[in-house]
This record gives structure tokens, sequence and C-alpha cells, in this order.
């Protein structure tokens, strides 16, 4: 009995602190709107600029980006830029909650702290859901391709979904110490992950650079994500370009960052506590 109700009083904390951010979210609508125009934006002047390339030649082609394909693959990198806006969603929560004075009460018994950050989650995943729905939809239509791919897709993409949720509250607990750190961090995942080739294939970068690029973890399980919808249409060309390091990096960063953020959330603040404001 005791553990029925404890399940239910988790179940009402995410749920309250899902509807509180939900209705935040959509109280400041131009700051919601442009959550889906950036990543438009970013994948706007790629667009022109490999559809230039292809243009001038069918020959030309980069690795697995062809003239066929490097739209299905610009589409998947607007979800993927879609989903950067998890990397600043605890850090903007709590540093929000941190001006109101509102964060200790939140984060303390009786309320489950851990509650809070599935909340937060839940409510983004609300958010990102319907739209990266839609265009995966738009790639299956364009570029159709067998069920068991499209499962192996949203494996690799629900995969992405909690590395970017545990940096994110990395990130965020970070904040609440040291607000200067957590710029830092921020500003430095957002920059590894540009340096990650999102939106452009790794042979059109400088050679210097791609020694750097294939260094970043982030490179292998984005290209692993668009490689494993190529792969329901062309099998052969795609495992010419998946290795071990691509799982190996995806199952590491999935399993080993979020218990990483969740074991720093608790020893972070039960040492420092909350600084500022």
């Amino acid at each position: 009995m005791f553990k029925a109700n404890d399940l239910k009083l988790n179940i009402k904390q995410i749920l309250a602190i899902s509807e509180k951010e939900l209705k935040l979210h959509l109280r400041y609508g131009f700051k919601f709107a442009l959550r889906y125009i950036k990543p438009l934006v970013s994948i706007f002047i790629p667009y022109i600029i490999l559809a230039k390339i292809f243009s001038l030649s069918e020959a030309f082609y980069f690795d697995y980006y062809t003239e066929y394909n490097f739209l299905l693959f610009l589409l998947i990198a607007y979800c993927i830029n879609y989903m950067f806006g998890i990397l600043d969603l605890y850090k903007e929560t709590f540093r929000r909650e941190k001006i109101w004075q509102t964060l200790k009460g939140l984060i303390i018994a009786p309320f489950n702290r851990f509650n809070l950050i599935v909340g937060l989650l839940i409510t983004e995943l609300i958010i990102i859901i319907p739209t990266v729905a839609i265009f995966i939809m738009i790639c299956y239509i364009l570029f159709p391709i067998p069920l068991i791919s499209l499962l192996h897709f949203c494996s690799i993409f629900l995969a992405i979904i909690i590395i970017f949720m545990g940096i994110g509250v990395l990130i965020g607990v970070i904040d609440i110490v040291n607000e200067d750190i957590s710029n830092l961090l921020s500003y430095s995942a957002k920059f590894i992950s540009w340096l990650s080739c999102v939106t452009y294939p790794l042979k059109l970068f400088p050679r210097i650079l791609q020694f750097f690029i294939r260094l970043n973890p982030f490179y292998y399980i984005f290209d692993l994500l668009k490689l494993s919808w190529w792969a329901g249409i062309d099998p052969i060309d795609a495992y010419k370009y998946i290795s071990w390091q691509h799982y190996f990096v995806l199952f590491t960063m999935a399993i080993g960052i979020p218990i990483i953020a969740l074991c720093s959330f608790e020893r972070i603040y039960n040492r420092y506590g909350i600084t500022g404001y």
C-alpha cells in the first residue's frame, strides 16, 4: 500500500511539473515559435549550397551524400537541431526558478527532485515529438523505408534524446552552483555539436578539420542516425560507412552520460546548495 501511494505521489508531482512548464512555454509565444524557426534556418543555407554543388554535375558525391539523398539528410538534420533545445532545458528552468526564489522548494523534500527532472523531460517531449513526427513522416513519404528500418531509426533517435537529456541535466545542475561555468559548458556543447556534420557531409570540410571531427563523439551518433535511414533504402552503400564505433559511442553515451548527470545532480546540490540571487 505504501509503494502504491508513493508511486501515485511521484506521478502527481511529475504531471504537475509538466503542466506548469507547458503553460509557461505557451505563455511566451515568440520564444516558443523561435524553436521551430531556428532549425529551419540552420538547414536552409546548407540546402542552397548542396543543391548548387550537385547541380554542377551528377558525378559529384561526398561519401553517402548524393544529389538524390541530400534532402533526406537535411530533414533529419532539422530534427537534430530541434533537439538541441534539450541542452538548455534544465539550465533555463533552474535559473528561472532561482530568480523567482522557488528552486529550493522544488528540489527539497517532500518534493522528489528527480521528479522535477522527469517532469521537465516529459514537457520537452510533448513539445518535440509532434514536430519531429511531422518531419519523419515527410522523410517517409519522400524516402520510404521498411518498418524495421524505421524502428531502428526511432530507437537511435530516442537514445540521442536520452544523451541530450543527460548533458542538459549536467549543465543545469552546474548552473545552480556557478552560472558562468554552465554557460561555458552550454556553448561548448553546442560548438562540439556543430562540428558533428549535422548538415554538411564530412568530405566537404578541410582535411585537417576532418581529423578533429572524427574525434568528436557527436559525429558518430548523428552519422549513425542518418545512415540508419539510408540503410533502409540502400543497405549495401549505408553499411560501408557504419562501423562498430558508431554503436559503441551511441550506447556508451546513452548509458554513461545520464548516470553521470543524475549522480552529479545529487552530489553537487548536496555539497554546494544554491548560489546566486
